[in-house]
Formats: structure tokens, sequence, C-alpha cells
């Protein structure tokens, strides 16, 4: 299946036992899925700064109407811009220590307890 949330006889893909998985995921059901999931987003996902992050989500949570009116916004979507937003810098950065070479526990550290205290939460030590 395509997704967790169409199990259904119509999204049958394949069996992972008998088909290989580069075969079930380049088949044209699974490219339908995936282009009608890209084609029916509105007009304000398509010119959202973190679009390339949620792509709308799943099509099942797109219950919404935009703020243009246009059907297909997803319920989630001002959680997800939130998270996204909020969390921009830190991705920038540990994306960049990856690239530099850094190792992920090392770059984890960085964001440990002496930034963000013991509790985790960034109340402090």
């Amino acid at each position: 299946y395509s997704c967790d949330h169409y199990v259904e006889p119509r999204y049958l893909l394949g069996n992972v036992r008998r088909d290989s998985l580069p075969v079930l995921v380049t088949s044209e059901a699974q490219q339908g899925f995936g282009a009608a999931k890209r084609d029916t987003l509105p007009a304000y996902c398509l010119s959202c700064d973190v679009r390339f992050l949620c792509n709308g989500g799943c099509p099942k949570n797109r219950i919404l109407r935009a703020p243009g009116g246009e059907e297909g916004l997803n319920w989630l979507c001002a959680g997800y811009k939130a998270f996204f937003t909020h969390t921009s810098g830190a991705m920038k950065y540990m994306a960049d220590a990856l690239k530099a070479g850094r190792a992920p526990l090392e770059i984890m550290d960085d964001f440990g307890p002496k930034h963000y205290g013991e509790r985790g939460d960034g109340a402090g030590e």
C-alpha cells in the first residue's frame, strides 16, 4: 500500500514478500498516488515556505479550506508551519555540521542540557 491510511484493495501495490521494493515504489499505481498527492495541493500550499518539508501532508488530513477558499488544506498545516519555522535554525545547524563531517552524537551534544536544561525543554539549568 502507498500509505497506512489507504489500506483498501484499490491501493494494493503488491506483496513485499513476493515483489521487490524498487518495483513496488516505481509502479504505475504508486507513481499515480504520488502525482495525485502533488497535483491536488491548493495554491496556498504551493507558495508556502515550508512545503518542501511537509508537501501538504497526508491527503486524508486535507479537509480544510485554504485562506483563499480553495479546498484541500491539511488540518495540521498551522502546526506544521509553526514547528518547521521554529526548528529551521537548529535543522540548518545540524545539516551544516553533518556536511562538515561532524558525528551525529557530537551534534546532539550541542543541543543537550548545557543549552536546554536537564529537562530538555529550554527551561535552563
